[in-house]
């Protein structure tokens, strides 16, 4: 795992392009005013995984209220990047009760993402983690991609602000083990 702290403007941007925010909203500055508080990077990052494998133990059994604790309340649409069967690339934005919903009828266990924590990127109260994986339906391979995730801090809470993924049928042998 690559762990960087500290985040450019540009990085900042396109993270809130890939979530469909504002551009504004990533060139803000924090208000002179507000007071700061970091988090120690380590600690910050240890509780965004956290809270991670927290929503995968969740999702596998099936625990939809688990699950919507680990969200920030105002959390938008998940994007999605795949290519449909028309080999169209297509970019899906579904929500957070729409993904829940989905969970809520799966048989506890038949849902099992496995994941592998490539990527931690920590800046202040924000981590962006990405994370290769690969899922599984009744323990048959179903598919893999990559996750990103938005863990910011809500006081003493670690919280998912934002969740993206891509999805694809092929290519996956060895995927975790890279």
């Amino acid at each position: 795992m690559r762990k960087m702290t500290g985040t450019t403007w540009a990085q900042a941007a396109c993270v809130a392009m890939l979530m469909g925010w504002p551009a504004g909203l990533a060139a803000q500055e924090a208000h002179p005013a507000s007071p700061t508080v970091t988090p120690d990077p380590e600690m910050a990052e240890d509780a965004a995984v956290a809270v991670i494998h927290d929503l995968f133990d969740a999702m596998r059994d099936s625990d939809t209220t688990a699950m919507r604790a680990l969200f920030a309340a105002d959390v938008a649409g998940f994007p999605s990047s795949y290519v449909n069967q028309q080999n169209t690339p297509v970019i899906r934005f579904g929500g957070l009760d729409e993904f829940l919903t989905s969970v809520a009828g799966a048989e506890p266990g038949s849902l099992d993402e496995r994941i592998t924590v490539r990527d931690v990127i920590v800046d202040d109260n924000l981590v962006t983690v990405i994370t290769p994986y690969a899922f599984y339906f009744q323990g048959n391979f179903s598919h893999c991609g990559v996750d990103v995730f938005l863990i910011a801090r809500q006081g003493e809470d670690w919280k998912i602000a934002g969740l993206a993924d891509t999805r694809r049928r092929g290519g996956c042998e060895g995927w975790l083990d890279e």
